[in-house]
């Protein structure tokens, strides 16, 4: 039984006949057919209200409709109000005020709680459109609401998506209004284009205009346009009206103050969205009045915007996605539209049933589509090898990307530092534990591209599904702070490139300050496609290869022992000194958020995950790829540790000072008149090739460790979107996202800069970031084990039990170790006295205890652990509710973590 206060919604999928068509959904109070009533679809809005309360009265308590008075301005005319206002069903009742006029109504704060909320403002009036009377209205703008109702409509859907279109049949008839909200299929869509909404103060659903055509006509431009489901006709800036109107070959009749067009001319308006002509069919825009005479239904708009209104979803579909701030378009199927379940509500409200199975006849589009414009620019299309059943190396191209995007977190400064440690701390003996790494890294990146090729969703979306607010608000905090620490060891790296490059001529306060804006000007690079950004990204690996190969092949380290360190998982004579460095060497190699980036990079291909063939394929050939990418990271990784394990491994100070003395180097007295054993970083790496080799190996060196601290910069970036918006759903452009994290990343950066002295300290900073990443790292294992062993998450391909306990064990030893050696790397600086050991205490408890929640959930999904363990509400992930629906239909299997929830036709708001 629903509760008395639940508003229920007739259908997902509405079909409305009206004389013109009219965006509304239909909804019942308490479950009761026959109070039916329509709520208006506004997407310029983002506030929801049920103010109309008269047909529900007789059974839940009274109210006024509220009656905008005539007025001409809000601020000269507006009336002062006050109003009862009940909310349904438990005849509570709360006083509404403001003022009220023809155009907008202002409402000032009610002291009781209502499942809708009056709003603080609302524009138009609410509850009548052309003549219409309303219930209510929602609004689907992509501004955030206290009342929230958007989200509480696709809260059970698998795409926070909305599609519309007006289906007018050239024969005549009917009119139809379609709306599918949370469409499942939603891949059965054929987009012809997709893009991204222009950022609006407003939430509006903005786009830029490149050119509009009429017959022979064109008219270039570059102008937004705002998407309107409340405006029944086309709006037009001043400046561009008159030129519309002569390509329109139209005349002003002065006498009714409109414009007239022959009806036989029945040219389209072809407006230009990046390249792509969108129709607005000729009978959308006019109305005939006798004979061959037209009336526009072309305004000019005191505004700089054009305002697309009814007209242009006539017999155009289009789809507003959420979840990325995109704007799909597809062409419109109208009555001929398959969709789900067939239920829709005819204009009396009556329920009828839609049961013809029907299908759309377009053919899929092949050019390549926008996608998601702040983080993944283009949808790669996927190339059908009819003949071939076998290996096709043209699929593998065209999956090629993702994984050496993936690729750059295992090259970053903070590796790079790290194999030349391991080098000069173990010679060739670490290099198994670095193999070691890259595989362990490997499956890892292969659960995580699974997920996001399976769900269709990413990491971050993902937890947010599944855990509750405060775990992941934490965990959000968490992968935050892993991407800062990437990205400050990013900007040390890149400033110190940018010291030796310049010879010391670019201070390195100047080269930090630098990486703030440089990485700006590299973003603008997937402007022009994503596979032109991969292939940058591919431009930026080689160079690393070339610039450390020639390091290596220059050093010639001995083969035999380098074979040796790489097969043979043995480190003789080594203490505790070299077992950290093997910890240092794994935990820079697996970076927390490079697990969550890679999910979301799979995206971007178009995966018909309909098919199970598909789904497949993507899965192995992804993996493939991945194997490439990370076995070149080992290569050059591997060159690092060889040129160093040949060149520093056992060296004192005296050596190589002696060494430098021959030459005339950057920084001739780096290395002190002593016999202690050399400390490696960045910058003595550089300078001791130098010394060895001349100034070209120094330049050669800086090269590559500029060329790995820019790339890991962009895709620390492209992370740091994807966490931000899957964990908060907060559309942040990505300029402002550079701009804060490369702030943060910077300010304490430069700080130590000041304080530190040179270059010759700074580089040292790496040890404590790659501390931080060790530390974070249960934050990525644990939740990438748990989501795909989560059968309502990856259905048929959720791991086995056995890769399950195998993923689980070796995580958790990794971890242990990983916390084991950082805590006493931080106690080891910071002291072990009393007053060290309180303060830490409280951090390292939540800690631990917020690592043990999210093992519990871990062995829940798994089903080892009872659901009843974490019992409380503020604790207990949803485990059985993510939203995500499966394409095809596999077997139940027996599980303790409940089934998935899917949404039914009549679902509770």
């Amino acid at each position: 039984m629903l509760s008395s206060r639940s508003l229920v919604l007739l259908s997902f999928i509405h079909h409305c006949s009206a004389s013109i068509g009219i965006f509304r959904l239909y909804a019942r109070f308490n479950d009761d057919p026959d109070l039916s009533r329509s709520f208006l679809i506004d997407l310029n809005t983002s506030e929801s209200f049920v103010l109309n309360a008269t047909p529900f009265e007789a059974k839940y308590g009274k109210d006024k409709v509220f009656d905008p008075r005539k007025s001409t301005t809000f601020k000269d005319l507006a009336i002062p109000f006050s109003e009862v206002y009940s909310d349904y069903g438990n005849e509570n009742s709360g006083l509404a005020s403001g003022r009220v006029a023809e155009d907008q109504i202002e409402m000032f704060s009610v002291n009781f709680p209502a499942l809708f909320g009056v709003v603080n403002f609302v524009q138009g009036s609410p509850t009548e459109f052309y003549g219409q009377k309303f219930a209510g209205r929602i609004g689907f703008s992509r501004k955030e609401h206290k009342t929230n109702l958007r989200d509480k409509l696709l809260r059970g859907t698998p795409l926070q998506v909305i599609c519309l279109e007006v289906n007018v049949p050239q024969a005549g008839g009917l009119v139809y209004a379609v709306i599918v909200l949370g469409r499942y299929h939603y891949d059965e869509y054929n987009f012809y284009t997709k893009i991204k909404a222009l950022p609006s103060v407003n939430g509006d659903w903005e786009m830029r205009l490149d050119k509009i055509s009429i017959g022979n006509s064109t008219l270039k431009l570059s102008a937004s346009s705002v998407i309107s489901s409340t405006y029944d006709g086309i709006g037009v800036p001043s400046r561009y009206f008159n030129s519309v109107i002569r390509m329109l070959d139209a005349k002003f009749d002065p006498k009714n103050n409109r414009f007239i067009v022959d009806c036989a001319q029945n040219v389209p308006i072809k407006i230009s969205v990046n390249g792509i002509e969108i129709p607005i069919q000729f009978d959308a825009f006019t109305k005939r009045i006798q004979g061959n005479e037209c009336v526009l239904n072309i305004r000019n708009v005191g505004q700089p915007q054009f305002i697309l209104g009814l007209p242009f979803f006539t017999n155009n579909g289009i789809c507003l996605n959420f979840d990325g701030d995109e704007i799909h378009f597809y062409k419109a199927r109208g009555p001929t539209v398959n969709l789900e379940a067939g239920n829709f509500v005819e204009e009396d409200g009556s329920m009828a049933v839609d049961s013809e199975d029907r299908k759309g006849d377009e053919d899929k589009e092949s050019e390549e589509i926008i996608a998601n414009d702040e983080t993944i620019q283009y949808l790669v299309e996927i190339p059908e090898d009819v003949e071939k059943t076998g290996f096709s190396f043209r699929k593998l191209w065209a999956f090629t990307g993702p994984g050496f995007l993936m690729s750059i977190a295992y090259l970053d400064p903070g590796n790079i530092e790290s194999d030349l440690q391991s080098g000069a701390t173990a010679r060739y003996q670490l290099l198994w534990v670095l193999l070691f790494a890259h595989v362990l890294g490997f499956a890892l990146q292969l659960l995580s591209a699974q997920l996001g090729v399976v769900s269709g969703r990413h990491m971050a979306e993902v937890s947010r599904e599944l855990y509750p607010r405060w775990p992941r608000y934490a965990l959000w905090i968490m992968v935050e702070i892993a991407i800062i620490g990437s990205d400050m060891q990013e900007v040390i790296g890149t400033a110190v490139a940018i010291y030796m490059l310049s010879y010391g001529k670019v201070s390195l306060l100047f080269g930090v300050l630098i990486t703030m804006l440089d990485t700006l000007t590299f973003l603008f690079i997937d402007h022009f496609g994503f596979r032109k950004l991969e292939g940058f990204f591919a431009f930026l690996i080689a160079l690393m290869a070339i610039t450390f190969g020639f390091e290596f092949f220059m050093v010639q380290p001995d083969a035999v022992d380098l074979a040796k360190g790489i097969f043979i998982p043995w480190c003789s004579g080594c203490g505790q000194e070299e077992f950290l460095q093997g910890v240092s060497v794994v935990g820079a190699v697996i970076m927390p958020h490079n697990l969550y980036l890679h999910s979301a990079l799979v995206k971007s291909r178009r995966i018909d995950r309909k098919r199970k063939k598909a789904v497949e394929e993507a899965t192995f050939y992804y993996g493939v790829e991945s194997g490439i990418a990370l076995i070149c990271s080992f290569i050059i990784n591997m060159f690092v540790v060889g040129v160093f394990a040949h060149g520093l491994y056992d060296k004192s100070n005296l050596e190589v000072r002696e060494t430098c003395n021959n030459r005339d180097v950057l920084d001739p007295t780096l290395f002190p008149m002593d016999n202690s054993t050399v400390e490696a970083d960045l910058y003595r790496g550089g300078i001791f090739l130098e010394c060895t080799f001349g100034k070209a190996t120094l330049i050669v060196w800086g090269i590559g460790i500029l060329a790995s601290g820019q790339s890991s910069t962009m895709t620390g970036t492209y992370a740091g979107q994807f966490v931000m918006e899957g964990f908060l759903h907060m559309k942040w452009p990505r300029w402002r996202r550079v701009m804060v994290t490369r702030l943060i990343a910077i300010i304490p950066t430069v700080v130590v800069t000041l304080f530190a002295e040179g270059v010759r300290s700074l580089t040292g900073m790496n040890d404590l970031l790659n501390c931080v990443q060790m530390i974070i790292l249960p934050f990525a294992l644990l939740p990438i084990i748990t989501f795909t062993a989560n059968y309502n998450v990856m259905f048929e391909y959720k791991t086995g039990k056995k890769t399950q306990f195998a993923a689980l064990t070796v995580s958790l030893i990794v971890i242990g170790i990983n916390l084991y050696f950082s805590t006493g790397m931080i106690f080891s600086w910071f002291g072990t006295s009393w007053t060290i050991y309180l303060m830490l205490a409280p951090p390292i408890i939540v800690y631990v205890l917020f690592v043990i929640y999210l093992f519990i959930v871990c062995l829940q999904i798994m089903g080892i652990c009872s659901t009843r363990v974490l019992n409380f509400n503020f604790l207990r992930a949803e485990l059985g509710t993510i939203s995500i629906k499966p394409l095809w239909q596999p077997e139940s299997p027996n599980s303790c973590s409940g089934t998935a929830i899917v949404p039914t036709l009549a679902s509770p708001i």
